[in-house]
């Protein structure tokens, strides 16, 4: 590395930190300010200020620890299995003095302007509760994880010259907006989508509501436990529960099954085919994935079921769209034998399930309408996946000086 890297702890680059306060109900008066809470940051760095819950601060609280442009604000008790706490996020700009503070799960970071460009000290915290030096700063509690403050401060960051800091940053700020610009576009044309579906089955000329069971063939499938083996059985690849959810198709890890060879018209899948969980997430239930017939020969679990539309009567592209609508959640989510947030059907609910019935041709128009619109949203996705990960090789490139940022690269 560069003998002009330097090599400083979190502490030492800061001119000031300081905890948050959670204040108190401010009841049937008016709040004097929003209090940020763990809930509102996600693990990129940002802060959403939209959110936050009104709270009453004491004067003297409010003076110290309101927040300015360009503090950071850093998780300092929360995580979760699996997730450790110490997530930094950006404070805006744009933000009106004394309008926020942050809760007392919070160490609000102020930079020293002399020694580090702030958001230059953003990204170096982001990338390090990526990594696996995170875990050494957990300090585990009964029910909660707390960052061990002190520790932390003491953790060494590269920092390079302060222009090249900014540089640094201004490259990242960059890409962290494109990312922001695919996720925007994606939500729209998801919201564009779902308009679609929504206006085209709600529409009064659409014609009548007839069950499923009138217009298709509904089937179970392997019962599992019973296997039979020895001479006309065979092996197949079949489906299981976690293979069919919310509506797609995970075909990564496909099991096998042995069954009798008189059997297998009984349960072999055939191109088009519905498949349906029995179980799972109350709000997921129902929703119908199309079976293309990616694997020949391929069976499905007794827990999800086939549904074989009848041929002129019933596209299952449609059935699919309709199952996923606010038509099919409503439905199912009332039919359904709920626990917990666990949600169970049987083949009566969905033979009785009421399918806004219209001709073939308006079927295929809405189906296929649908899946432009599912076609920009993966080229918006595929574009998404490459920004995000053209971010996470920089910020491990340059915020670690294994690769230089010159003074003539500008963007």
């Amino acid at each position: 590395m560069s003998s002009d890297l330097e090599f400083r702890s979190i502490g030492s680059l800061l001119s000031e930190h300081f905890s948050g306060a959670w204040g108190s109900d401010p009841g049937q008066g008016s709040s004097n300010t929003t209090v940020l809470r763990s809930t509102d940051i996600d693990d990129e760095g940002h802060v959403d200020l939209a959110r936050g819950a009104q709270r009453q601060l004491s004067a003297r609280d409010l003076s110290l620890k309101w927040l300015r442009a360009g503090d950071i604000l850093l998780e300092a008790s929360g995580g979760g299995p699996g997730k450790p706490v110490g997530r930094p996020a950006w404070f805006a700009d744009e933000t009106p003095v004394g309008q926020y503070a942050t809760s007392n799960f919070f160490k609000v970071l102020r930079a020293n302007p002399d020694l580090v460009d702030a958001k230059y000290l953003l990204y170096a915290l982001v990338l390090l509760v990526k990594r696996p030096e995170i875990w050494r700063f957990q300090q585990q509690t009964t029910g909660i994880t707390n960052l061990k403050f002190s520790e932390y401060l003491k953790h060494v960051i590269v920092t390079p010259p302060l222009p090249e800091q900014r540089r640094i940053a201004k490259m990242l700020d960059a890409l962290d907006e494109r990312i922001a610009s695919h996720e925007r576009v994606v939500q729209k044309l998801e919201r564009s989508r779902e308009g679609l579906i929504r206006d085209s089955l709600s529409r009064k000329d659409f014609g009548q509501f007839l069950p499923l069971g009138s217009l298709a063939d509904i089937g179970a499938g392997v019962t599992l436990g019973s296997e039979p083996s020895g001479p006309g059985t065979v092996a197949r690849p079949y489906l299981r529960v976690a293979n069919v959810q919310d509506g797609r198709l995970d075909l990564r890890k496909i099991k096998f099954v042995r069954v009798r060879l008189s059997d297998l018209s009984r349960f072999e899948l055939q191109p088009g085919d519905v498949l349906m969980n029995e179980g799972g997430d109350a709000d997921k239930l129902g929703r119908g994935a199309v079976w293309e017939g990616q694997i020949p020969g391929c069976l499905h679990q007794n827990h999800v079921f086939r549904v074989r539309c009848h041929l002129g009567e019933l596209n299952p592209h449609y059935l699919s769209l309709v199952t996923g609508s606010a038509v099919g959640k409503r439905y199912f989510l009332a039919a359904s034998k709920q626990t917990t947030n666990l949600a169970t059907i049987n083949s009566q609910q969905i033979k009785h399930f009421p399918v806004p019935f219209r001709s073939m041709p308006l079927q295929l128009q809405i189906v296929e309408a649908a899946a432009a619109f599912a076609e920009r949203i993966e080229v918006e996705r595929s574009e998404l996946a490459k920004a995000r990960l053209l971010k996470s090789g920089l910020m491990a490139d340059l915020l670690t000086g294994r690769v230089r940022v010159p003074a003539e690269v500008v963007s």
